[in-house]
C-alpha cells in the first residue's frame, strides 16, 4: 500500500511540475501578447491579461502548493474573525501613551548625552562647544 501512495505522490509531483511550467508559459504568453498588441485597445489587452491571470490561478489552484496556499488563506481568514480588535478609544489612548513615553525618553536621552559630552570634555580638557 505504501508503494501505491508513494507512486501516486511522485505522479502528482511530476504533474505539478508540468502545471507550474504551464503557468510560467501562460505568463510569458501574456507578456508577449501585451507587447505585440500595443496598437490595440487597452480593454482588449486587459482582457487578455485577465484571461491569462485567471488561467494561471486556475492551474495554480489545482497543484498541491496551490491547495496549501488556498487552505492557508482560508485558515488565516477564519483566525482574523476570532481577533478582538481594540475600540477607537483604546487605540487613541494607546497611541497617546506611546507618543508621551517616546518624547519623555527622547528628552532623557538628550539630557544624558549632554551631561556625558560635558563630563568627557571636562575630563579631557577638550572643549566641545
Amino acid at each position: 500500500m505504501n508503494v501505491k501512495v508513494e507512486k501516486k505522490s511522485k505522479d502528482n509531483f511530476s504533474l505539478d511540475i508540468l502545471k507550474w511550467c504551464l503557468i510560467g508559459a501562460v505568463f510569458v504568453i501574456a507578456i508577449i501578447s501585451n507587447n505585440l498588441l500595443q496598437d490595440q485597445s487597452i480593454l482588449i489587452r486587459l482582457g487578455i491579461i485577465f484571461a491569462a491571470l485567471s488561467a494561471a490561478l486556475f492551474l495554480a489552484y489545482n497543484t498541491q502548493k496551490g491547495q496549501d496556499i488556498f487552505n492557508f488563506l482560508v485558515e488565516a481568514k477564519n483566525e482574523l474573525r476570532k481577533v478582538i480588535w481594540p475600540s477607537k478609544q483604546e487605540s487613541t489612548q494607546t497611541t497617546l501613551i506611546v507618543l508621551v513615553v517616546t518624547v519623555i525618553m527622547g528628552v532623557l536621552l538628550w539630557m544624558l548625552d549632554w551631561v556625558l559630552i560635558r563630563a568627557i570634555g571636562f575630563i579631557t580638557g577638550i572643549g566641545v562647544f
